[in-house]
């Protein structure tokens, strides 16, 4: 290569060192804004996107947050185990400025929810562990009984080829993800709806989700423009979901702050998604102002990102990011480290006598957004120019190197010291293997089952603390967040678990009067005497997710309760069957079925259940009403799919043999003890007898009407137990609401009422029911033709 294509070689590569260490400024000044505001008495509360905990749990995910200087592969996979550990141990928030506490990390809805989906992953990948370590023990056990082949041939099979079987015996990979999430306290991460200021009772205002509330429809257009934003600047592989949940973080981030800043409180989202920078650079207006902080407004471009959002790599310019144990504070004061380090590069930004302060900022941020590769190219050369006064007799770029070098051994020797290197960067495990293949050869002649049994029951324990340590997380436990009850089952459970059953029996009749609220960690140790395992926590776990409206998580629960019990001998079970799992499971599939293919997976759970049930007791009511719902769900879902081309009709006789299979199950009611199973089957039958009839109607105006007698008396069965919306009313279901009104408007032989019913039915949206929408649409249809056509009628 020439000299003068060296030059330019050195000259590209000062232009990318120069515009990553303006990046790493820009971000870092954030966050030291926010200790210059904290100083100014205001409380800032970090609120943690999912990728920040992802990075937590497995460094390896996210290595593009900390891709900075150097060409060592491995340093940013350390950088962001660093950085992760940092804001989840180290970080404050929410905290005044001279506090010693470090306070709580927050979560927001839905956030939430997609942190479950990653738990999720993490339980199914150790049951995969677990049935693939089952399979490759015996492969290497039959090799040890074959002879032929050395202890260390043994040993490089097993590190080799039974990856699983290590894993779960060092209890690594997906156990060791479990292992560090069940390391964040309770106290340090919790949904924002559920925060309470431990000093002065503060707690953030709830959004206002609710139809009534005077600024709702402005709420609702503040996500749609987010959502459009973000759409229009997503990367390719970013889905619509993913997409919809971002925007409603951003919503609800922008309405909060809107109400907190006259209190001096600001909500900042930590995240390193690309894409929500980039829609914050320029956000929707309307959607994203706030009240002035520091004399800053929401509503310039630039702003919010300032005000808002802060990158992992903000959190480098704190002063004891990189400090260690074995190092005085004033010796290792990364604050000026950093400013002395970057210093280096942007001499015109940075003034050293007031640590956190940058200089003309917006002109730094307006040469990031907009600068050109050939204006990089030209500040690089008069960097270059610079470095050469500095290098003395060095060659420019070798002074440029030694900046890189630096940045190298001070990220190694600190993550060596922090023992980082060995948690990132996996070491041999010839010594595990070899103590494995020991323990492997004591088993040679006996059952292999026991051993490989222990460690199922200990990955599912795993699995089971997992969960229970994450459901603070979420929003089913959010104060003021009274649910809109749907579709939400009873549950039975054996004479010796009285005290879960009155729970449970408490659970409901809180959830109808809209006085719910769980702490969660003490419903654990209130069940942990008579069920050590947490098969029956996991169990109500699933129950009050399924009351918020949150049927993902209670499918999650749900298998996780089924993996836990199935892990306890068969002689210790003690009547824990695991049918009050599966039946709940069963109710889950059928909410979250979309299309009548994806509702085999509830009749298989359901199938499960009874086979769970104690031989000699008589067929449970509550199957026979779960049988019937289902199939009048894969009627709906067949009549109302978007994704078949052609309707599929439903017979009108159908309605006759759904009735009649319906008044069956109601008669039965009559011996059922258990109050909450009694109103819980009255309201199934009705919802699914009288919901089969109206989308008849839908297609067949007036067809069903030679049952109308039959269909106004289980009307009236499901009025007298106070199921219906009207001033007796006590146990109110929003679905069955709507299925109330739009089948009086059809049914009811009173005329008056008959129209009356269409007041209501003016009110229903149906976008309000995410998994029943267009179910309660053909009912509002319905309802409203009949109710307009309506004559007196004797």
């Amino acid at each position: 290569m020439n000299s003068s294509a060296t030059l330019d070689a050195d000259a590209d590569r000062t232009a990318v060192v120069y515009r990553t260490a303006g990046e790493l400024l820009f971000r870092c000044a954030g966050y030291w804004e926010d200790e210059q505001h904290r100083k100014e008495d205001w409380r800032i509360h970090y609120v943690v996107d999912t990728d920040i905990l992802v990075s937590y749990l497995d460094p390896n995910s996210n290595g593009r947050y900390a891709e900075l200087f150097g060409e060592n592969r491995e340093l940013p996979k350390v950088l962001v185990r660093m950085m992760s550990d940092f804001i989840i141990h180290r970080l404050q928030s929410g905290v005044e400025a001279n506090s010693q506490e470090l306070g709580q990390l927050l979560v927001i809805s839905p956030h939430d929810q997609e942190l479950h989906g990653q738990f999720r992953r993490v339980q199914e990948d150790m049951a995969e562990w677990i049935r693939r370590a089952e399979s490759e023990a015996k492969d290497v056990l039959e090799h040890v009984r074959q002879g032929g082949k050395s202890e260390q041939q043994l040993v490089e099979l097993l590190i080799k080829e039974a990856t699983a079987l290590m894993e779960v015996f060092e209890r690594s990979g997906p156990f060791e993800k479990a292992q560090r999430f069940s390391r964040i306290s309770a106290s340090r991460l919790t949904n924002v709806q559920r925060y309470v200021d431990p000093a002065t009772g503060f707690t953030f205002p709830t959004p206002p989700e609710d139809l009534t509330h005077p600024e709702f429809h402005d709420y609702v257009h503040g996500f749609e423009l987010w959502r459009e934003r973000l759409a229009e600047t997503r990367g390719r592989g970013k889905s619509d979901w993913a997409v919809s949940n971002d925007a409603q973080v951003l919503n609800r981030l922008s309405w909060i702050n809107r109400k907190i800043a006259p209190q001096r409180r600001r909500l900042v989202l930590v995240t390193g998604s690309r894409n929500i920078f980039v829609a914050a650079r320029q956000p929707p207006r309307g959607a994203s102002d706030a009240a002035p902080v520091a004399g800053l407004t929401s509503s310039a471009d630039g702003e919010y990102q300032r005000l808002y959002l802060r990158h992992p790599q903000a959190f480098l310019g704190h002063w004891q990011f990189f400090e260690t144990e074995n190092r005085s504070d004033q010796e290792n004061s990364t604050e000026l480290r950093i400013f002395s380090w970057l210093n280096v590069l942007y001499p015109n930004h940075i003034d050293l006598s007031v640590p956190g302060a940058i200089r003309r900022r917006e002109e730094l941020a307006h040469e990031l957004e907009h600068s050109t590769a050939q204006e990089w190219r030209r500040r690089a050369r008069e960097l270059r120019a610079i470095a050469a006064q500095r290098a003395g007799g060095e060659r420019p770029q070798d002074y440029i190197d030694s900046i890189i070098s630096e940045w190298d051994r001070q990220v190694r020797v600190v993550a060596v010291e922090k023992d980082m290197f060995q948690a990132v960067v996996h070491s041999p495990k010839t010594k595990s293997a070899q103590k494995l293949l020991g323990i492997l050869r004591m088993r040679l002649g006996d059952d292999l089952m026991p051993l490989l049994r222990d460690l199922a029951i200990n990955a599912d324990n795993s699995r089971a603390s997992l969960l229970i340590s994450t459901v603070v997380l979420s929003e089913v436990t959010e104060r003021n967040n009274k649910p809109s009850i749907r579709g939400v089952p009873a549950l039975r459970f054996d004479d010796e678990y009285s005290s879960i059953q009155a729970r449970c029996n408490q659970l409901q009749d809180d959830m109808f009067n809209n006085t719910l609220e769980v702490d969660l960690k003490n419903l654990n140790s209130e069940f942990g005497g008579v069920d050590p395992e947490q098969y029956h926590a996991l169990v109500v776990y699933a129950l009050i997710y399924a009351i918020r409206g949150h049927w993902q998580g209670t499918r999650t629960l749900c298998l996780s309760a089924l993996a836990v019990v199935d892990g306890i001998p068969p002689g210790a079970r003690a009547n824990r069957t695991g049918r009050e799992a599966a039946y709940l499971l069963a109710v889950a599939e059928r909410r979250v079925a979309r299309e009548a293919s994806q509702l085999d997976n509830s009749r298989r759970y359901l199938q499960m259940a009874e086979r769970r049930e104690h031989p000699n007791w008589p067929r449970d009511v509550r199957f026979m009403s779960e049988e019937l719902a289902c199939d009048v769900a894969a009627l709906a879902l067949g009549r109302l799919s978007r994704r078949s081309k052609e309707v599929t009709s439903i017979s009108v006789g159908l309605v006759g043999a759904m009735l009649d299979r319906g008044q069956r199950i109601l008669a039965q009611l009559d011996q059922e003890t258990l109050g909450q199973v009694r109103n819980w089957v009255t309201r199934q039958v009705f919802s699914s007898v009288l919901g089969l009839a109206l989308l008849v109607e839908l297609d067949k105006p007036n067809s069903t009407l030679r049952w109308q007698d039959e269909l106004n008396h289980v009307t009236a069965i499901f009025r007298k137990r106070q199921l219906a919306p009207d001033e007796a009313a006590k146990f109110r279901d929003v679905y069955s609401d709507v299925i109330y009104w739009a089948s009086q408007a059809v049914y009811d032989k009173d005329g008056g009422r008959r129209r009356l019913a269409a007041v209501p039915l003016g009110k229903v949206i149906p976008e309000r029911f995410p998994l029943d929408q267009d179910r309660v649409a053909a009912y509002v249809t319905v309802g409203k033709r009949a109710a307009a056509g309506a004559t007196r009628r004797s």
